[in-house]
C-alpha cells in the first residue's frame, strides 16, 4: 500500500531535502533504474517477513545478515522514494531482526575479539542509511538503541580491524569466530589468517571497513549522538581513507580490477560523501574519480 503523501523525513547523509524530487522522479521514471524499482517491487514481503521473523541463523554473518540488512536500505530507500508505508514497516522489522545479531562480523582478534572486516562495515551502513531514510518513521527511543548497537557491534569492531591493518605487528592475529557459519563451512580447507591484517594493506577489505566506519561516524554526528569513542573513530576512518591516495594510481586506475576495484571505490566516495556533507572533512579531491570511471570502463569493454 502507498501513501498519498512524501514520507516526513529530511535526508542528510548522501542527498538533502533538495535532492528528493529529481530522485523521486527518477526512481519512478528513468528506464535505466526500471531493474532496480522493479526487483524491490516484486518482493515477497509475506516471505521476507517470515524470513526476518523465523528464519535467520544469527550465526550467519556471511549470508544472513548481509540479507537483513540490504532488505531494510532497500525497503527504506522505498518508502522515501515513494511513500509506501509498508515498505517503512518492513525497513523497521529488518533493523530489529539485525539488533538480534550479537556480533556482526565473523573474524576475531586473538579469538576474542570481533574484527569489523565486511559485514560490521555494511551492517553499519545498513542502519546509518534506514536512519537517514526513514527519518521520524522512527521513534526517538528506538533511534538511539540502533544508534547505540551501531556504534558497539559496527564501529567499534571497524576501527579495531582498521587499527591492526595500520599497526599489524600490534595484532594478535584473526581468525574465524568458531561459532559461525563461515567456520564450518570451511573447515574442511581450513585458512591461516594470523597475517591477514598485514597482507589487506591495500586491498578493498581496508576500504570496507574505512568507509563503513567514516558512514557510521557520520550518522552519530548527524543524529547528535557522539560517543566518547567519536574523535579516534573519525581519525581512523579519515586516516584509512586517505591512503588511497597513493593505492589508486595518477591515472585513476587501481590495481584489484574491475569487481574488487568497484567495491573498493564504492567503499571510499559514498564514505567521503558522507564526511563533507556532515562537516567532518572534505577528501572528494585524493582520487581523479573522472579518470577512475575511464579506466573502469576500458577494462569492462569488449576491445
Amino acid at each position: 500500500m502507498t501513501s498519498s503523501t512524501a514520507p516526513s523525513t529530511v535526508p542528510q547523509l548522501f542527498f538533502g531535502l533538495e535532492d528528493l524530487p529529481r530522485l523521486r522522479r527518477l526512481y519512478g521514471e528513468e528506464t535505466s533504474l526500471a531493474g532496480v524499482r522493479q526487483r524491490v517491487e516484486a518482493v515477497d514481503r509475506v516471505a521476507l517477513r517470515r524470513f526476518l521473523a523465523s528464519e535467520v541463523d544469527y550465526n550467519d554473518q556471511l549470508g544472513d545478515i548481509n540479507r537483513v540488512g540490504d532488505a531494510a536500505m532497500e525497503m527504506a530507500f522505498h518508502h522515501l522514494m515513494t511513500g509506501d508505508e509498508d515498505a517503512a514497516a518492513l525497513a523497521r522489522e529488518a533493523m530489529r531482526t539485525l539488533m538480534r545479531f550479537t556480533s556482526w562480523d565473523f573474524f576475531r582478534e586473538g579469538g576474542e575479539q570481533v574484527v569489523g572486516v565486511q559485514r560490521a562495515p555494511s551492517s553499519t551502513i545498513a542502519v546509518a542509511c534506514v536512519l537517514d531514510w526513514l527519518g521520524d518513521a522512527v521513534d526517538d527511543a528506538e533511534r538511539r538503541v540502533w544508534l547505540a548497537a551501531m556504534g558497539e557491534r559496527g564501529c567499534a569492531p571497524c576501527y579495531l580491524g582498521l587499527r591492526h591493518i595500520r599497526w599489524p605487528r600490534q595484532c594478535r592475529g584473526w581468525s574465524f569466530a568458531p561459532e559461525s557459519i563461515i567456520a564450518k563451512q570451511r573447515s574442511d580447507c581450513p585458512t591461516e589468517s594470523a597475517r591477514r591484517p598485514e597482507i589487506t594493506q591495500t586491498t578493498n577489505l581496508r576500504a570496507a571497513p574505512a568507509g563503513g566506519l567514516a558512514i557510521g561516524v557520520a550518522a552519530l554526528r548527524r543524529w547528535g549522538e557522539v560517543p566518547a569513542e567519536f574523535d579516534s573513530w573519525l581519525e581512523m576512518a579519515t586516516h584509512s581513507l586517505a591512503v588511497f591516495k597513493d593505492i589508486y594510481l595518477p591515472d585513476g586506475s587501481h590495481h584489484e580490477g574491475v569487481h574488487y576495484g568497484n567495491y573498493t571505490s564504492e567503499s571510499i566516495f559514498f564514505a567521503i560523501v558522507a564526511l563533507q556533507r556532515m562537516g567532518l572533512g572534505d577528501l572528494r579531491t585524493m582520487v581523479d574519480w573522472p579518470a577512475h570511471v575511464r579506466f573502469m570502463l576500458n577494462l569492462a569493454m569488449p576491445t
